[in-house]
């Protein structure tokens, strides 16, 4: 409770930070900093107490480290190295992470989708906003869905996944015996990790890099407006007002980008499995 305590909390902090852990040393600080709140709240500490630093002025300062992207021209040998190394690794892997590859999904989120999640009449996928990987906060934008429009790059692979998982609630069943349900949210990530693949910084790529190579190429080689990828991705408006009052989805313009994407994957060399004609025969366009 004295300035001693405060200093200790803090260089606790600092090595959870390490040289690249920012993230994790933000995440133990917010829960630190609410936990001596509550405290205070109780009355088991002075209120005015709290050793946790919280002001951005009196914190270090700390460049976060992004996760590494590939560039337009390096998703071809990427895609190369997933078709040749699935021979090895089992179909809902390989499966789960092409699915991430065509939706910019999290991990988190892409391992738990669920059968009932898909609507085949109406080409949608809706995503509960609880659901562990979309980053919702809870009781405040946990409420809100995440919607995947379906192309017929994501219907093929679905009809392929359906043929591997043996969860009658999951579309990507676990590999072994699990403690979760589905597949392990980090398989998709140990895949990309096997595969070894390095940008021309030779950093190592892993899936949630992807999501920086989906929204910067989606710009600058697809034309498609960042707000629009930003939506497919997950992303809630920045500010208050906006989430309060703006609640477009803009799918028709998130398909055609989708759409558009999916195809300049399996141009460049993504199979998605089942062949197109049979895909198309349950594509609600063609039912009509």
């Amino acid at each position: 409770r004295d300035k001693g305590g405060r200093q200790m909390v803090e260089d606790c902090l600092i090595k959870i930070r390490g040289n690249s852990h920012y993230e994790l040393e933000r995440k133990c600080r917010s829960l630190l900093n609410r936990t001596f709140e509550i405290a205070g709240e109780m009355g088991w500490m002075d209120e005015y107490q709290n050793p946790v630093i919280t002001k951005k002025a009196l914190l270090p300062t700390v460049q976060p480290k992004h996760h590494p992207k590939l560039s337009w021209d390096e998703i071809p040998q990427f895609l190369e190295k997933i078709e040749h190394f699935s021979w090895g690794s089992p179909p809902t892997q390989v499966l789960c992470t092409k699915f991430i590859l065509l939706t910019a999904l999290r991990a988190g989120a892409a391992s738990r989708l669920k059968w009932s999640d898909i609507d085949f009449k109406k080409g949608l996928i809706t995503i509960d906003g609880s659901t562990s990987g979309l980053k919702r906060v809870k009781g405040k934008t946990d409420h809100i869905p995440h919607k995947i429009p379906i192309t017929e790059e994501i219907l093929c692979l679905l009809m392929t996944a359906k043929k591997y998982s043996t969860s009658k609630e999951y579309v990507f069943s676990p590999i072994t015996h699990s403690r979760y349900p589905h597949i392990d949210p980090e398989a998709p990530n140990n895949y990309i990790r096997k595969i070894g693949m390095r940008n021309s910084n030779e950093d190592v790529v892993v899936a949630h890099g992807w999501r920086r190579t989906f929204l910067t190429e989606g710009q600058d080689k697809l034309g498609f407006v960042k707000e629009i990828i930003k939506k497919q991705m997950g992303h809630l408006p920045d500010n208050k007002v906006d989430r309060a009052y703006d609640s477009s989805e803009h799918l028709d313009k998130r398909k055609e980008f989708l759409s558009v994407w999916g195809k300049k994957l399996l141009e460049m060399g993504l199979n998605v499995g089942h062949s197109q004609p049979v895909c198309d025969y349950y594509l609600p366009i063609k039912q009509t």
